[in-house]
């Protein structure tokens, strides 16, 4: 597959900056493998991309003869179609401990070295080697001993293939990615429960061993990641090293969690320009562990693992036994391709976290990309929890992030994408307080607006009037456009104190968005004009209702709120317009929420003024009809107010960061 290994090469170099750098499009780069995927059963794959594994094998005819035909045309077939190259290798073909020669027609420990030559002889060039012994020679009575024994044993016949590998004279063979079931670096695996498991020293040796030939032994990280029935003991189980102080708060977190610190933990470990592809599978049972079916992990959670393992910074996966219950090769296929839309946007990968949260069942994982970040909480907690988006408790929260997700039930998980630069928000927490906005690059009437500590509520600096007025004063500033794309759902908001709404005092204010073009910014006493100006949002002056404009400058109201009494005197208020869809001129929802009160926010039901009757519609047309007041061109705000009594603060554009929530047997 010479095209492959031009590609993975790209991948490599890019790599190589970080460890947490990934390439800009690896999804196609690298195969995905399927355990049951072999030629002996299973000729083609079921599921387009799904890369069969040739179980070595070299058949001889009962006279002891070699015979190709029929067995390994698929290795000359996938080579002639530019298709990856792969082998499996089991314990009969190991060269150190496989069957003796002549004991077998089909395997022995000499026939992965007759397979090699036959593909040299042929051209075919090599990609993958994937390496699962299971030898248990050890008769040692000590249980411990024993795993260590037949541990050091897998070593020794992993190592005698990666030699024969890798001192092969042809470089279609020896430059092959070797990958060992369960083998990455890293010199400790938590997940498992003694400490002949645990210490990972010997397996990380394969990684930072660098051969004679320039090529290091192994370059594939492939963990466990997926629920074993063995993975109870981290729940409530007194096990060696006091980890029954150190447990999950349930057994079915610990299903989640472990398989989510193997993969982590090879995350953490992975050397430059490797690969790291994790094992997924239905959950596998054990006959030490009676698990209940309420204890053992949904679909949900097969989904959650699958891609936070993408956004750990996997480069593809493998399958072990993917047919269990009701899991198939094309649903997991498809939880991982869920979020091929992110990773088509251009830009490199950075992934933000790496950790996990044993104790606490709460984890999230995040990848940077193109200017967005794509963040996956999970919630194994027992109870209604928010997960904070922290890598470890002290460390700071990512750019664009926030500190926490909403609260999220037991068991569920939430998809959200954030802008790592919010280019187009405005705190104000950086002006200077008491000086007149036309200080600051402020347009319209600018020298009637100033920055000082908001009333109650909210004392942060925040913009309002420097005097009270006998007319309403507008101002307007530049920001620079959010990195929106046309099919984002986005939404606007701004917090806003009501002032002074008494009789004959009522004290109106507004906001929208706008775009500022080079003629309004060399005539910074104008305003926008009106076909580029976005809706605008307004606290009703005489009243206590809510209007929403076409825009500011041409004054045509299209919406009041249907509640006369929804604004109260001197609160604090969250405005937020939701932008459902662009298309068509665009359609959203306002939502208010009381921030004096601490309310929930809540959905505006508006009078339709262009209708006959009183209408109650909650989602309204967003006038985006005029391809510059989309929301991909807005690069500004305007405001207006009557009085010194009105404040406006954290006015943002964002994207809706919820994409999807899911839990239970079906996502």
């Amino acid at each position: 597959m010479r095209k492959s290994h031009k590609l993975m090469q790209q991948c490599a170099a890019v790599l190589a900056g970080s460890l947490l750098l990934s390439a800009p499009a690896l999804t196609q780069a690298e195969p995905i493998f399927d355990w049951l995927y072999r030629h002996y059963n299973h000729p083609e794959p079921a599921v387009p991309g799904v890369t069969p594994m040739l179980n070595v094998a070299y058949p001889r005819n009962n006279s002891g003869v070699w015979n190709d035909a029929g067995w390994l045309d698929p290795l000359q077939t996938a080579h002639n179609n530019g298709d990856p190259v792969a082998i499996l290798v089991r314990n009969f073909t190991s060269p150190l401990d496989g069957k003796a020669p002549g004991t077998d027609l089909w395997e022995d420990r000499d026939t992965l070295a007759t397979l090699l030559d036959w593909m040299d002889v042929r051209g075919i060039e090599l990609d993958y080697v994937v390496v699962n012994f299971e030898f248990h020679g050890s008769t040692n009575p000590d249980k411990e001993q024993n795993r260590q024994e037949n541990m050091l044993q897998n070593n020794a016949n992993l190592r005698a293939v990666i030699q024969l590998i890798r001192n092969h004279p042809s470089a279609n063979i020896k430059n092959a990615k070797i990958i060992g079931f369960n083998y990455n670096g890293g010199t400790q695996l938590l997940t498992q429960a003694t400490p002949a498991y645990v210490d990972r020293t010997p397996v990380d040796t394969f990684y930072n061993t660098e051969l004679s030939n320039g090529v290091r032994a192994l370059n594939v990280a492939m963990p466990e990641a997926y629920p074993n029935a063995y993975f109870a003991q981290h729940y409530r189980y007194h096990i060696w090293n006091g980890w029954g102080l150190n447990s999950t708060p349930t057994l079915r977190g610990a299903f989640f969690w472990a398989p989510l610190e193997s993969l982590s933990n090879a995350a953490r470990n992975l050397y430059p320009g490797d690969t790291l592809m994790p094992v997924f599978s239905a959950f596998i049972p054990n006959n030490d562990y009676v698990i209940a079916e309420e204890d053992k992990p949904t679909i949900s959670e097969y989904r959650a693992i699958v891609q936070h393992a993408r956004l750990r910074g996997a480069h593809t996966y493998g399958l072990f036994r993917s047919t269990l219950g009701e899991l198939n090769v094309a649903q997991f296929k498809g939880h991982w391709d869920d979020l091929n839309w992110f990773f088509a946007r251009p830009g490199t990968n950075t992934v933000l976290n790496t950790n996990t949260n044993k104790t606490t069942g709460l984890e999230w994982s995040g990848i940077r990309r193109g200017g967005r970040t794509l963040v996956l909480a999970s919630n194994v907690s027992g109870a209604t929890a928010s997960v904070p988006l922290t890598p470890a408790v002290g460390q700071p929260v990512p750019d664009g992030l926030p500190a926490q997700s909403p609260p999220l039930p037991n068991n569920t998980h939430l998809l959200s994408q954030y802008l790592v630069t919010p280019s187009l928000d405005e705190t104000f927490d950086s002006y200077t307080p008491n000086v007149t906005m036309n200080n600051f690059g402020y347009g319209s009437n600018s020298t009637e607006w100033e920055v000082r500590p908001g009333p109650t509520g909210n004392t942060s600096l925040s913009l309002t009037r420097t005097a009270n007025g006998a007319s309403y004063k507008t101002t307007w500033f530049k920001k620079a456009a959010a990195a929106f794309d046309a099919t984002d759902r986005v939404v606007y908001s701004a917090k806003m104190f009501s002032g002074e709404r008494s009789a004959g005092t009522v004290a109106g204010s507004g906001f929208g968005l706008c775009r500022v073009d080079p003629a309004l910014e060399n005539n910074p006493g104008n305003v926008p004009n009106a076909d580029r100006q976005g809706v605008f949002i307004e606290f009703t002056g005489g009243a206590n209702t809510l209007r929403v404009h076409l825009n500011m400058s041409a004054g045509q109201i299209k919406f009041v709120s249907n509640d006369a009494n929804l604004i109260a005197a001197n609160t604090w208020y969250e405005v937020r317009l939701e932008v459902n869809s662009q298309a068509n001129g665009g359609l959203g929802t306002v939502y208010l929420r009381n921030l004096s009160a601490g309310g929930a926010p809540v959905a505006v039901h508006f009078d339709d003024l262009a209708q006959a009757g009183v209408q109650d519609v909650t989602e309204i047309p967003l006038f985006f009809a005029d391809p510059a007041i989309k929301p991909t061109q807005f690069n500004g705000w305007e405001v207006y107010g009557h009085n010194q009594t009105v404040y406006f603060d954290d006015l943002k554009a964002e994207l809706a960061p919820t994409i999807q929530q899911f839990s239970g047997p079906t996502p």
